[in-house]
């Protein structure tokens, strides 16, 4: 069920009798993660406005005060105004927790009822999700006063965040500063490097390497400049618009499972829908699963073939534990895989144990106008090596462009004829 407008679509059926809306999983098929916003400055009161106006009126601390709204940046219409619980501490700071989409800029702001109060001068984010293909970048005003940062992460055993000028290389490591529109920008998303809960999978068989879900991402802790920084009523930004540079971008493909794809299949009862994310930058594929073979459900495999062909099944397998729908990973492809994803030659099936070579199944197709092929591979000469490893090449008909293969330290030699680079190549 959704309450909030950030999560209803026009799919979603009100239910007067919850007061909430049923949403199907086609409405955000990138689903939900938590996002944590928390005051940590413990002299800093927030229930005082820039001005000296206290605007608890001498409630208890207690009082469940709307604490954060949380905006939909690419369309400000869509929000979510959350309440705050009192951590404990005098002055007062709070523990505010909403629930957004996936895979978008969301901007944050701290709210004492119906006013915008004054950003924290030390605040802790944190995205908290299991699955590892879910990503947010979160932008919170704060004026130039509030410069320099200093922004400590629990990334990597603790590390200290540099300032990048450039939005398209925002990561775990860094923040950007618009001082434009007076808004700092934060990248989260889960890490390997924070939860225990990390799994990595891979099989270099089929140059696929898959990542088992884990918990949020790490805990960010914002520091600034100044002690009351400002930004209220009277001088708050309006919520910018996501920056004109913004380059990266993810393709979507999608899939329809039944079990009439599954080539010599037996189940005649089941569905769901796939929905596959690409990170071209990191040739990182995001998938979530919807189906309704919970209880039944075992497995989730990758396969490399035309609509009705077997052709070949990946090792890597995603092993279903609670056989529960969304099922939701990443997977690392090498080339030849990405280029099956391409052409319509990629498909996603689900064993269970009633069909457990197959029960439902679906090529995925771009779902848009049109998907883009990851970056195209450096040009080289394989006629020279600069580095002291030997590559083979392939000169058979490869689209225009040569494969290299390094085989490490292992000595390679060839007495044929090479087309390219002569004899004894």
């Amino acid at each position: 069920p959704a309450q909030a407008s950030m999560l209803v679509t026009p799919s979603c059926v009100f239910h007067e009798t919850w007061n909430a809306y049923a949403c199907p999983w086609s409405a955000i098929p990138e689903g939900y993660n938590r996002l944590d916003f928390d005051n940590k400055d413990t002299t800093f009161n927030p229930n005082i406005l820039p001005n000296g106006t206290d605007l608890s009126n001498n409630l208890p601390d207690d009082y469940r005060w709307p604490r954060m709204i949380a905006y939909d940046q690419a369309d400000p219409s869509r929000s979510i105004l959350t309440q705050g619980v009192w951590m404990g501490c005098n002055p007062p700071c709070y523990d505010t927790k909403v629930q957004v989409v996936s895979k978008k800029f969301v901007s944050v702001r701290p709210r004492l009822g119906d006013y915008h109060i004054s950003n924290y001068p030390k605040a802790r984010l944190q995205m908290v999700s299991s699955s590892p293909g879910d990503w947010l970048i979160v932008s919170m005003p704060y004026p130039a006063s509030a410069l320099p940062f200093t922004i400590t992460s629990s990334y990597r055993s603790g590390i200290t965040l540099t300032q990048t000028d450039d939005i398209n290389e925002l990561d775990l490591t860094n923040y950007y500063y618009d001082s434009k529109t007076e808004h700092l920008y934060l990248y989260q998303e889960p890490s390997p490097y924070y939860s225990n809960a990390y799994e990595l999978l891979s099989s270099t068989e089929y140059d696929v390497t898959i990542y088992n879900p884990y918990l949020g991402g790490p805990e960010v802790i914002i520091q600034t400049s100044c002690q009351s920084c400002l930004v209220s009523d009277y001088n708050l930004k309006n919520i910018p618009p996501i920056p004109a540079e913004w380059k990266r971008r993810e393709d979507r493909y999608t899939g329809s499972l039944d079990p009439c794809q599954v080539v010599g299949g037996t189940a005649t009862k089941g569905s769901g829908s796939v929905y596959v994310w690409t990170d071209a930058k990191n040739q990182r594929l995001s998938y979530a699963i919807y189906h309704n073979l919970a209880m039944d459900a075992d497995e989730v495999v990758f396969g490399i073939g035309a609509p009705g062909s077997t052709g070949f099944v990946l090792t890597t397998k995603h092993t279903m534990t609670g056989a529960y729908s969304p099922v939701k990973g990443t997977i690392i492809l090498g080339d030849y895989n990405w280029n099956a994803l391409y052409t319509g030659n990629f498909y996603v099936q689900i064993n269970s144990k009633s069909a457990p070579n197959g029960h439902l199944r679906a090529n995925l197709a771009c779902d848009g106008n049109s998907c883009s092929y990851p970056q195209v591979l450096k040009e080289v000469n394989p006629c020279t090596t600069t580095d002291g490893r030997l590559y083979i090449f392939d000169d058979a008909d490869k689209n225009g462009f040569h494969q290299a293969y390094d085989r490490g330290f292992n000595t390679v030699t060839t007495d044929t004829n090479s087309k390219v680079c002569g004899a004894n190549a």
